[in-house]
């Protein structure tokens, strides 16, 4: 994960971009924004990747803590975009084909997006007391989205079959309860 940060983050506009949406989130606990997806797409999914990250680390590694306040009783991310969510949608080999068609950086978007968060996303499934819900028009479902969401219980495949999604509502939403009964969303 840092080495993504380390490898696309290339100047300190960026650097600015990701530092101002952490401080947002840290004073209100939820950042929004709408504008030109490719304006928005890169900081956004790499502080959605951080946070996504970090959780499941400690989902992962709630066992091994005595700290009741880091330990992890139930995670539970609803992602809600316009199609299935970008890593549990692609395939790794149609990866490839997208990103020789994308300039540089597009190209280091998708490919966090796809591969680096696709991996962070799995491993929050095979966690324990996790849910990963999906929220999307149903009309958009790829036969790899759903060959994976048969293969995981918590994983909740949540298809609007309005297929009015409103572009501009796209994000994530996460609730988090430790094992001290601690609550964040």
């Amino acid at each position: 994960m840092l080495e993504f940060i380390a490898t696309n983050v290339e100047n300190n506009t960026q650097c600015i971009q990701l530092n101002q949406l952490f401080e947002n989130l840290n004073l209100g606990y939820m950042v929004s924004n709408v504008g030109p997806d490719e304006e928005l797409r890169l900081p956004y999914i790499t502080l959605q990747g951080l946070i996504e990250y970090t959780l499941v680390e400690m989902a992962k590694n709630s066992h091994i803590s005595n700290d009741d306040s880091v330990r992890v009783d139930i995670l539970c991310e609803i992602i809600h975009t316009q199609k299935p969510t970008t890593p549990l949608r692609i395939s790794p080999e149609e990866l490839d084909s997208i990103l020789d068609e994308r300039n540089d950086n597009d190209r280091n978007g998708i490919q966090f997006t796809v591969s680096q968060r696709q991996q962070i996303l799995l491993d929050l499934l095979e966690a324990k007391n996790t849910n990963l819900i999906t929220i999307y028009n149903a009309d958009e479902a790829t036969d790899y989205f759903l060959e994976i969401s048969n293969c995981y219980e918590n994983l909740i495949d949540c298809p609007l079959e309005t297929n009015d999604f409103n572009y501009e509502h796209s994000g994530a939403t996460i609730y988090l309860r430790c094992a001290d009964d601690a609550e964040y969303y």
